[in-house]
């Protein structure tokens, strides 16, 4: 006798049967499926057990089929169980509260070990706790900015501030007033504007052009040998590699709150650049390691905001596409 079961109970889908037939589980704008609550399933798959249960997580709504299919004799059978749709507030609501850890782990696990090992080289070199406290904020906020958030800037704008100290007691001219006059402004105005056209926790992205971006190229190469003249005045040091990343942060900066995309693309060599002054500042400075060990990890959640970002922005387009 073949004994069937079908419960439908908000996310969560039961179903059963006697006999060993393969189920079939067809969806459409799901977000992920997972297996008994733990291991996550494409939004297709077979499955031949008698009954298990599998958790709908979307955010938006969800349409949805299961069907039953078995072979007797060389001839197939299907039977559709159910057709339904998911609705997408409790969708949203079970993606916040399963999703954070899941997606944010490797990072989460990259800022314990890099917080570690700033306090370890923080003591090691007896610096003062004022001196590394804008690098224990900067961890949060490079967390957020990997995931281009808009609430990035906003904490990184206050924060700016604190840097502007440390960069003045270094020498660093190009670098302070960088963190004062065009960094934390900038940041908060990239919060504001950016909290104007929010998408999800980000914003609305889009693409300069190829006149834009040569126009950009050439004023950052003015830009770059005009300000090299007048720090090679002032003797400022490591002149090149301070210009170099000061004038780079300065164009993401502009880019940022105009929510070009390429900002994050710009990033990466910023953060190379910033890797190779701090190595070299080591030299004469040893206690450094402390801003490199930061600065590495700053350059894994640029490399992690790059590809959120293409992600975001080509989602963003896909969009506007069917709406069209």
């Amino acid at each position: 006798m073949n004994r069937e079961k079908l419960d439908i109970d908000g996310f969560n889908v039961r179903f059963g049967d006697a006999d060993f037939w393969f189920y079939w589980i067809r969806f459409s704008g799901v977000k992920k499926l997972l297996h008994q609550g733990e291991k996550e399933v494409a939004p297709g798959f077979c499955h031949s057990h008698t009954a298990f249960e599998i958790h709908i997580i979307t955010e938006e709504s969800a349409s949805f089929q299961i069907e039953k299919k078995r072979a007797v004799q060389g001839v197939s059978e299907n039977r559709t169980l159910y057709t339904g749709t998911v609705p997408c507030e409790k969708g949203r609501k079970m993606l916040k509260e399963d999703s954070f850890i899941r997606k944010n782990l490797f990072i989460l696990i990259l800022l314990t070990v890099t917080g570690i090992l700033i306090t370890v080289t923080g003591i090691l070199f007896r610096q003062a706790f004022l001196r590394i406290l804008p690098l224990y904020i900067s961890l949060f906020v490079m967390l957020l900015n990997s995931r281009v958030s808009r609430f990035g800037p906003l904490v990184g704008g206050i924060n700016s501030l604190l840097y502007a100290v440390v960069y003045l007691h270094y020498g660093l001219y190009a670098s302070a007033a960088y963190a004062v006059l065009v960094s934390c402004p900038f940041q908060i105005v990239t919060f504001i504007r950016w909290s104007k056209h929010p998408y999800e926790n980000s914003t609305v992205f889009r693409r300069m052009t190829w006149k834009q971006r040569g126009l950009t190229a050439l004023a950052f190469a003015a830009a770059w040998l005009i300000v090299c003249a007048v720090l090679q005045k002032l003797s400022s040091n490591y002149m090149l590699l301070d210009t170099t990343t000061s004038l780079l942060g300065v164009l993401i900066s502009l880019l940022t709150i105009f929510a070009y995309v390429e900002y994050t693309v710009l990033s990466i060599p910023s953060i190379l650049v910033s890797i190779c002054l701090y190595a070299t500042m080591m030299r004469d400075s040893p206690e450094q390691i402390t801003y490199l060990v930061y600065t590495l990890y700053a350059g894994i959640c640029t490399l992690r905001a790059f590809f959120s970002a293409r992600a975001l922005y080509k989602k963003q387009c896909a969009a506007k596409a069917t709406k069209e």
